[in-house]
């Protein structure tokens, strides 16, 4: 069998004008079993690598491959998630320790903002500014 996305990446990801059929075919195999799995349609899929549904549609048909190192870095790792649950938990366990510390670190700026230029903040401000920081950091 050809190369994976990740060897691609590897070795020369912008160089896929020499992949043969069978590639494409696994590369379109894949692409269409992590929509599929993650029950998305392929506009949804488009929107998390960042390219058209009708992109989504060529490659699930065979007829084109990404040669973009980031859109197959993230089609890599939707797979790896597939493949294995656990890290896809891991993951979004951390992205929430991230925006905790986050939230927290934006909270004690706004404390300390408070006492440094208390003409600037209000106290009625205080829980639009806090849900102002919480619809940023739900990423």
């Amino acid at each position: 069998m050809g190369l994976g996305i990740k060897e691609r990446l590897e070795t020369s990801p912008l160089n896929a004008t020499s992949c043969t059929a069978e590639e494409i075919m696994d590369f379109a195999r894949k692409i269409r079993t992590i929509r599929e799995r993650k029950k998305l349609i392929g506009e949804e899929l488009g929107k998390m690598l960042g390219v058209g549904k009708s992109t989504i549609a060529n490659w699930e048909a065979g007829k084109s491959e990404s040669r973009s190192p980031g859109v197959l870095r993230k089609i890599d790792e939707l797979w790896q998630d597939i493949m294995d649950p656990c890290r896809a938990k891991q993951r979004e366990a951390g992205r929430r320790e991230l925006a905790k510390g986050l939230f927290s670190a934006a909270y004690s700026l706004i404390g300390y903002l408070a006492e440094v230029y208390p003409e600037y903040v209000q106290r009625e401000r205080d829980a639009e500014k806090r849900e102002l920081v919480i619809r940023i950091l739900e990423f």
